[in-house]
């Protein structure tokens, strides 16, 4: 429970641990009803819920949300859960029934594996590691899935740019808000 003082326009708090009477008295927990409304407490209204890009303030009796977006400012942002949304959908990368966390060492792990058995006799192999599975690849097998790396990297950038031109082209804050950025990754 969360109180404030009216006279004073006191932001909501937990009662103190102690209360002062206008006479001077000081009364000490367990307070009764008449002891809060005596020190000049009251009951504040319970919070609002808010989203993480709201403002909760208090205006002396009551809470205010405000919403400090403006179009420019949400359109960068929503762009900005673009990026992370593609970053993520493509570290999430499965190849032949394997989730292999496709991130950048990733992608040049398999280049440089690739370019090595390129090097080596014909029907050379090397063994690949995906958490506590080991997958042996010869150079056919391995450009195999540089290739599928590949074609679901740029099927995230083209999601992400097919998502971006979509906020980009939105003129208020609830078109914004109405596009569905987690739809379309492979």
């Amino acid at each position: 429970m969360l109180y404030y003082r009216f006279a004073i326009n006191d932001y909501p708090g937990p009662l103190p641990s102690k209360l002062v009477m206008p006479d001077g008295r000081v009364v000490f927990p367990e307070y009764t009803p008449a002891d809060i409304i005596e020190a000049g407490y009251v009951e504040a209204p319970p919070q609002p819920s808010v989203q993480p890009y709201e403002v909760l303030d208090w205006n002396g009796y009551d809470w205010v949300v405000t919403d400090p977006r403006t179009l420019e400012s949400w359109k960068e942002y929503r762009i900005q859960e673009v990026s992370k949304c593609r970053r993520d959908e493509e570290e999430d990368f499965v190849y032949g029934g394997t989730p292999i966390k496709l991130d950048s060492d990733t992608q040049a792990r398999i280049d440089s594996a690739i370019s090595g058995l390129e090097r080596k006799p014909a029907g050379s192999t090397v063994w690949w590691q995906s958490g506590t599975t080991f997958i042996q690849f010869d150079l056919p097998g391995l450009e195999a899935l540089g290739v599928a790396a590949f074609d679901h990297v740029e099927a995230c950038f083209n999601n992400a740019k097919v998502l971006v031109e979509a906020l980009q082209a939105c003129t208020t804050i609830a078109e914004l808000d109405g596009v569905d950025i987690t739809v379309g990754w492979p």
